[in-house]
C-alpha cells in the first residue's frame, strides 16, 4: 500500500507561529511603551494642566483678558491650550502664542464627556466655574492609533514575506529527507538524503545517510557471509554423505571417526556464524567483568598444548574489561589458526605497552609457519579468505580471524597481522587494560 502524502501542516504550523510569536511581541511592545511613555506622559499635562488652571482669569472677567492670558501661557508651552464654555463652545484656542480659528473646536466636539477624551497625549479639566480646559500635544487619537495600525501591518507583511520563501525553503527540505526515507523503506537500499548546509535537518540526513550505509553493509556482509558459508559447508556434508553411505556397507570405525570429524567441523562452521551474526547486530557486550588475559591465555594454551611466554614476577596485573566469554575465543581462534596454517612451535605472549593514551594489554601468537605476504596480511581478516592458487582440500581461512577482529573491535582493540621476519608468522592483538583499582 502506498503511504499517503501529508499536508503541508508543519509548514503552516512554523509560519503562523512566527506571525503569531511577531504579533504577541508587538502588542507587548505597545503595552510597555504605553505605560512607560503614554502614561508618564498623561500624568505629566495633568500637571500642566492644573497649573495653567491656576493661571486662568475667573468667569466673568472682561473680554480680551481671558483670550490673552491663554495666549501668553501658550507660548511656553508645547501644544494646543483650548478654553471652552460648559457646552463645548469654545471660548479661544491658541498655539504657541498664536490664536488659532474657533472652528477647529469643531474636531474637539466629542469631549463633551470627560470619560471620552479623544485626543492623543492630552488632558481635559474641568474647572469650578464650568468651564472646560482641554491641553494636548499630538494628533487626534484616532489617526495616531491609524498611523500605529499601518505601521504594524506594514511590518508583519514585510515579515511575512521574509519568511515564506525561509520556511517553505525548510519545510522543503524535510519534504526531501521524507522521500529519501521512503525509497529506502521502499527497497531502493541506494537511495541517500540529499545534505544540504550544516544545521540540524542536515544533521538528520546525514544521520539517515550514515544507518543506511551501515544497514548496506551488513546485508552486503551477510550475503557475501551465506554465500561463503554455503560453500565451505559443501565439503563436510559431501564427505558425510560419501562415509554415510560407505558405513552403512561396511561399519568401519575409521570411517566414523571421520564422520564424528565431519560433523565437528559442521558444528564449529555453524558456531562461528551465529556468533559472528551476533557481533554484527549488538553494539554492546552482554556481559563486562575484569577479566585476566595472562589466567586465559594459559588455560587455551593449555589445553591446545602450546607454550606460553614467561613474564616477569612483579609484573603489572593484565586485566582488560570485557566479555570473558568472547575473549577465550579470541584467544582460542589465534592460536588454532596458527595450529591450522602455521607450523609448530606455536608460542602465545601476554605483554602491557604503556603510551599516552593509557596502557594496553598485547596477545601475541607466533607460530613457525611460511609466514603471510604483506599484500594479503589485510586480507587473512576477510570471512573465508582463500589464498590465491590454495587447494579444495587446504580449505579457507574460515572465520576464525574475522571473529577475532570483531571481538577485538568490541572491546576498543585492534588486531593486525605482523612482521615477524622469514619463516614465522604472528598475530598481535592489543586490547585497552583495565583501569586500576582504588585501593
Amino acid at each position: 500500500m502506498k503511504p499517503v502524502r501529508p499536508r503541508r501542516g508543519l509548514f503552516w504550523r512554523v509560519y503562523l507561529a512566527l506571525i503569531g510569536a511577531l504579533a504577541l511581541v508587538t502588542f507587548i511592545g505597545a503595552g510597555l511603551w504605553h505605560n512607560m511613555t503614554e502614561r508618564p506622559m498623561q500624568e505629566l499635562l495633568q500637571g500642566e494642566g492644573r497649573a495653567i488652571a491656576a493661571l486662568l482669569p475667573p468667569a466673568g472677567s472682561p473680554p480680551g483678558v481671558t483670550e490673552e492670558a491663554i495666549r501668553k501661557v501658550s507660548e511656553s508651552f508645547d501644544g494646543t491650550i483650548m478654553l471652552a464654555e460648559r457646552d463645548c463652545r469654545l471660548i479661544v484656542t491658541a498655539r504657541h502664542g498664536r490664536f488659532k480659528p474657533l472652528d477647529d473646536w469643531a474636531h474637539y466636539r466629542c469631549l463633551s464627556s470627560p470619560d471620552r477624551v479623544m485626543i492623543a497625549r492630552a488632558v481635559r479639566i474641568d474647572l469650578p466655574d464650568g468651564r472646560i480646559l482641554v491641553i494636548s500635544t499630538g494628533m487626534a487619537f484616532g489617526a495616531r492609533h491609524l498611523h500605529g495600525l499601518l505601521i504594524l501591518l506594514s511590518v508583519a507583511m514585510v515579515v511575512g514575506g521574509l519568511a515564506y520563501p525561509l520556511i517553505a525553503a525548510i519545510t522543503r527540505r524535510l519534504e526531501r529527507l521524507r522521500a529519501s526515507v521512503e525509497d529506502w523503506g521502499e527497497g531502493r537500499a541506494d537511495s541517500r538524503a540529499a545534505v544540504d548546509g550544516n544545521d540540524e535537518i542536515a544533521a538528520v540526513a546525514q544521520a539517515f545517510n550514515a544507518a543506511a550505509d551501515r544497514s548496506e553493509g551488513l546485508l552486503a556482509a551477510h550475503k557475501a557471509l551465506l554465500a561463503h558459508a554455503s560453500h565451505e559447508l559443501r565439503s563436510p556434508l559431501a564427505r558425510l554423505r560419501v562415509a554415510a553411505e560407505l558405513f552403512a556397507a561396511n561399519p568401519d570405525p575409521d570411517l566414523q571417526a571421520s564422520m564424528n570429524r565431519d560433523i565437528g567441523e559442521l558444528d564449529g562452521l555453524v558456531e562461528e556464524i551465529l556468533l559472528a551474526s551476533r557481533l554484527d547486530h549488538s553494539e554492546r557486550l552482554d556481559e563486562v567483568e575484569t577479566v585476566d588475559c595472562l589466567a586465559l591465555a594459559a588455560e587455551e594454551a593449555s589445553r591446545a598444548g602450546v607454550e606460553v611466554a614467561p613474564v616477569e614476577a612483579d609484573a603489572p596485573p593484565f586485566e582488560v574489561e570485557g566479555s570473558p566469554r568472547l575473549l577465550r575465543r579470541l584467544i582460542r581462534n589465534l592460536i588454532e589458526n596458527a595450529l591450522k596454517h602455521g607450523r609448530p612451535p606455536v608460542e602465545i605472549a601476554v605483554g602491557r605497552l604503556d603510551g599516552p593514551d593509557g596502557a594496553r594489554i598485547t596477545l601475541t601468537v607466533t607460530d613457525h609457519g611460511p609466514g603471510i605476504p604483506e599484500a594479503v596480511r589485510e586480507r587473512v581478516f576477510e570471512p573465508f579468505y582463500r589464498p590465491q592458487g590454495a587447494s579444495e582440500a587446504a580449505g579457507s581461512w574460515g572465520l576464525g580471524l574475522a571473529l577475532v577482529r570483531q571481538i577485538a573491535l568490541r572491546h576498543g582493540g585492534t588486531v593486525r597481522c605482523a612482521e615477524a621476519g622469514e619463516g614465522l608468522t604472528r598475530f598481535v592483538a592489543e586490547l585497552p587494560a583495565a583501569p586500576p583499582k582504588s585501593d
